[in-house]
């Protein structure tokens, strides 16, 4: 599984980070961003590069939501995780819309 992380907060990746590297028994190829525009570049590029997207929502240039959305009509088979701090519901409101998968709220925890 080919995972995407994109989150501007280092101690949030480094979190992410290390609850990835405690899986074991999967074949997991983890991708980590401090901003969507790399991840952006990597969807012009490549077809559907990531099964999986975590992206954090708040973010500086375009945020989690709107790369989701892009992202959406690239790959319509991907699945995408908001990890956020803020629990607004026009927030939760737009990750149904993009068809997310899950919107779970930060700080990132080991379960």
């Amino acid at each position: 599984m080919r995972i995407a992380v994109c989150d501007d907060n280092p101690k949030e990746l480094e979190r992410i980070k290390g609850c990835f590297c405690r899986i074991q028994g999967y074949d997991l190829v983890c991708s980590y961003f401090d901003s969507t525009s790399t991840v952006m570049e990597i969807l012009k590029t490549e077809n559907s590069p990531y099964d999986l997207y975590i992206l954090d929502i708040e973010m500086p240039g375009m945020n989690g939501l709107e790369a989701a959305e892009q992202i959406r009509k690239r790959d319509k088979n991907c699945s995408i995780i908001f990890l956020t701090a803020f629990d607004e519901f026009n927030y939760a409101k737009r990750a149904i819309a993009v068809r997310a998968m899950e919107y779970l709220l930060k700080p990132v925890e080991d379960q």
